[in-house]
């Protein structure tokens, strides 16, 4: 019995022994837990009590916050795009590496609205900038991983970190503080959908593109408005995670990550479970990152003529819109002239690229512009219409003619001895021997007026014609008409006595882009207008155009024009721009060397 007394004592001790641990564990843990609310309690005091009631400690907590309220919405920081004169877009020019395109809210598809709300934050339309509860799930997460490890950002804390934080801050929660803070200074002067449209033209969407149009044209190559549901959805759940979620290096966790979103948006309410089924199976095709232009020679000029006349450079970030004034139409039809003329005549001729300039003479405008025959074959950049001088051949008779004329020494009608001449120097590499020119078919026609002489480009006349004037006024009038280039190099001003006696059958360089525009000047009877072509551009401040200058008087280009429109003149050729039903007037090239040489029409 004693034993048995025992026996039961021990284990009443043991029992005892045993509730006591259970009471200190379940002590401990509510202490624990006491102590994690009292953690969590005061991390929401930090939080919002001192945006609330307390600046100064604030603060003094987080050090000096930059005001939202000096925040220039329009001055995010976004790619120049160029267009042509009908609103097509030729080229996207960002800053080497990443590319921004700010687009207002209702340009946006409303899928992408859908999709960023469910994923990235549901209460945005309630909340003050801050989601308590979602503080209060990442606080537990983060206590019990002893760091900060998750974030409760709402798009509010996730645009002020872009714009006054930076991309890639340090995790504590310091910075958390100052995002919250912000966030709701942010709530207080902008209404929601300015802070939506803010955050959808800012947060980066990977593959080195900001902003949701940014985003939809590197992707799928399409506008923000445009967007399916499948691609909304597919490019609302990149912001979290850009790389890992990147369609074009990882496409199934891309896909996966899509699904997370479509299934948020149906849990939302924002589409149905059918509509989520129909998106997650449409097939995207997803492109990768492409830098061509289109036109891209005159796109190079364009960004000469920014940086000249604007100081705008290509790198800049201040979303300049040009509008030129090329028509893509008409490029597209220059582009194909010069390919089929190299392709047909280039091996015969012994040439192997070309260029063309088209111009209103009107008003200057390009219209069109081709530098070469394939811009991106080694070499190709070089622009031959603009940026390489080469020798014009006869068609810089037209300067010869015009400065004869206004001389008053000589008239349409005025006798021309076509015979044999012979310099005593020039007539080679050395510039010793004679020089004896030849009409382009070796042959001499006798004495005949001048306008048939310059209809049926004959050199000999046309060399007595420019000896008659005066070599310095032919140069004057090629200055006038607008040559910047004669000779190289072209950023040298020659003197006159530079130029021989072959001036006027085009033995000195010049630019293409240079002879259009004397051409003009001819057609619009002296009024000069410089090659324009930016018609508009977006600026914030800017020369303003320059009004067209009269060159020369009327009657003396009405006459040259006059005589190069007369086809009574002209002997038959290969030029077809005579059998036009509109007016027109044209040097042809017949000096027998159709290498380098422009033709005017």
């Amino acid at each position: 019995m004693a034993s048995a007394f025992r026996d039961l004592r021990v284990s009443d001790r043991l029992a005892a022994r045993r509730r006591t641990h259970r009471q200190v564990h379940r002590w401990r843990k509510r202490a624990r837990a006491d102590v994690r609310r009292a953690l969590i309690l005061g991390l929401m005091v930090l939080l919002v009590i001192p945006v609330l009631a307390v600046p100064a400690v604030t603060a003094q907590a987080v050090g000096p916050l930059p005001s939202v309220s000096n925040i220039v919405y329009g001055n995010l920081q976004q790619d120049t795009l160029i267009y042509d004169r009908h609103g097509t877009l030729l080229a996207d020019i960002g800053k080497q590496g990443d590319h921004r395109i700010v687009v207002p809210l209702s340009y946006v598809s409303p899928w992408v609205m859908k999709a960023t709300l469910a994923t990235e934050d549901r209460t945005f339309y309630k909340n003050s900038g801050i989601d308590v509860g979602g503080i209060f799930r990442a606080a537990v997460a983060d206590l019990n991983h002893q760091h900060v490890t998750q974030g409760g950002s709402t798009i509010s804390q996730q645009l002020v970190k872009q714009l006054y934080i930076g991309a890639n801050p340090a995790p504590t929660l310091q910075r958390k503080l100052k995002e919250a803070i912000l966030a709701i200074e942010l709530n207080r002067e902008f209404t929601k959908n300015q802070i939506l449209e803010m955050y959808l033209d800012t947060i980066y969407y990977g593959s080195q593109t900001y902003g949701i149009e940014a985003a939809a044209r590197s992707y799928f190559q399409t506008n923000a408005h445009d967007l399916t549901l499948g691609q909304a959805a597919m490019l609302a759940g990149l912001p979290q995670a850009p790389s890992k979620y990147n369609p074009l290096t990882n496409f199934i966790s891309a896909k996966q990550r899509q699904a997370q979103v479509l299934a948020g948006m149906v849990s939302e309410k924002a589409i149905s479970p059918a509509q989520a089924q129909v998106a997650y199976a449409e097939k995207l095709q997803v492109f990768p990152p492409t830098t061509k232009f289109q036109a891209p020679y005159f796109v190079d000029y364009v960004l000469e003529t920014l940086a000249g006349s604007y100081n705008i450079k290509a790198g800049d970030r201040n979303g300049y819109r040009v509008y030129t004034s090329l028509d893509l139409n008409l490029q597209h039809m220059a582009e194909q002239i010069v390919h089929e003329q190299i392709a047909q005549k280039g091996n015969f001729y012994n040439f192997h690229d070309g260029a063309l300039v088209s111009m209103d003479p009107t008003n200057g405008e390009v219209l069109a512009m081709v530098g070469g025959d394939d811009y991106n074959k080694p070499g190709g950049q070089y622009n031959f219409a603009y940026d390489v001088a080469r020798p014009p051949g006869s068609s810089f008779k037209i300067f010869t003619y015009t400065a004869a004329i206004e001389s008053k020494k000589v008239n349409m009608v005025s006798p021309i001895l076509d015979d044999a001449m012979v310099f005593p120097i020039g007539g080679d590499p050395l510039g010793f021997g004679k020089y004896i020119p030849q009409n382009y078919d070796h042959r001499f026609h006798g004495t005949l007026p001048l306008k048939m002489a310059m209809g049926n480009s004959l050199n000999i006349p046309a060399l007595k014609t420019e000896l008659r004037t005066g070599i310095p006024a032919v140069v004057d009038m090629a200055h006038r008409m607008g040559l910047t280039c004669l000779g190289e190099p072209c950023n040298v001003d020659h003197p006159v006595d530079t130029y021989g006696p072959s001036l006027t059958l085009g033995a000195y360089p010049v630019r293409l882009a240079d002879m259009a525009t004397a051409a003009s000047t001819l057609a619009t009877l002296g009024m000069r207008h410089r090659e324009a072509p930016l018609p508009r551009v977006r600026l914030r401040r800017g020369p303003h155009p320059q009004r067209p200058s009269r060159r020369r008087q009327d009657r003396d280009h009405q006459r040259l024009q006059r005589q190069l429109d007369d086809r009574l003149h002209a002997q038959p050729g290969d030029c077809r721009l005579g059998r036009q039903p509109r007016q027109q007037a044209a040097q042809p090239q017949l000096d027998g060397n159709r290498r380098g040489r422009p033709h005017l029409a």
